[in-house]
């Protein structure tokens, strides 16, 4: 039984490959994925910065996951800087 015949839309998104069965789709929506993880972590940064929602109001396993991914992102932060542009735009290496 093919997706249209249960009832299921297939909606092709512009900009994310050829097709999402493709392996250029895939790759296209893993990197999407994993910038957009980036975008989430930042947004939540800004939010517990600003005390609109705090570290606890996640349940115990989420507050794992985020606090491990903080240490994981600041042991790497040194090594990253190495990379990262200065204000000109030239990076160190």
């Amino acid at each position: 039984m093919k997706d249209a015949d249960k009832g299921h839309s297939i909606v092709k998104l512009p900009g994310l490959g050829p097709d999402a069965e493709t392996p250029s789709g895939r790759v296209d929506f893993t990197r999407s994925d994993m910038e957009m993880i980036r975008v989430y972590e930042d947004l939540m940064d800004i939010l517990m910065a600003k005390r609109i929602i705090l570290l606890t109001d996640f349940p115990q396993a989420a507050q794992e996951k985020i606090v491990k991914r903080k240490k994981l992102r600041s042991s790497l932060a040194p090594i990253t800087g190495m990379f990262a542009a200065d204000d000109e735009g030239v990076g160190l290496i």
